[in-house]
């Protein structure tokens, strides 16, 4: 009897997928660090941590990008990294003391920095997932 391949919904994640998360948090963390102001603005690290916790989050997505039926949906590391993106963006533009107080943003404003976030997050879940397989 041929051995059946596990669920996708219930696969545990690897310890590649675990380095492959934390390598993406860790280097995440670094880039922000290097672009930041000295010293960084208050809600920064609140934002970076936020950004890792999400990347290491990806350990439980990477067995389902990967699962059975995968090929047939390539855009679902895509649409989950984006909405996850916008998510970490909705949440970073909701905290009270991140970004200039003196700026208040248009709504287009805040509309293309959705757009933004999501484009980078579809971009960067379909590295990772095509990385990871």
């Amino acid at each position: 009897m041929p051995e059946r391949e596990p669920d996708p919904q219930s696969a545990r994640p690897t310890r590649r997928d675990w380095a492959v998360a934390l390598g993406t948090g860790l280097g995440l963390i670094l880039v922000a660090l290097v672009g930041a102001d000295r010293p960084p603005p208050p809600g920064f690290l609140a934002v970076v941590m936020g950004a890792s916790i999400l990347a290491l989050l990806t350990a439980f997505a990477l067995p389902r990008w990967r699962g059975r039926g995968a090929h047939r949906q390539p855009w679902r590391p895509a649409a989950e990294g984006a909405l996850g993106a916008v998510a970490l963006w909705l949440i970073a533009v909701l905290l009270p003391f991140t970004g200039e107080p003196t700026v208040s943003p248009s709504a287009t404003d805040r509309l293309v920095g959705a757009g933004v976030a999501a484009a980078l997050g579809a971009i960067g879940a379909s590295v990772l997932a095509r990385i990871s397989r």
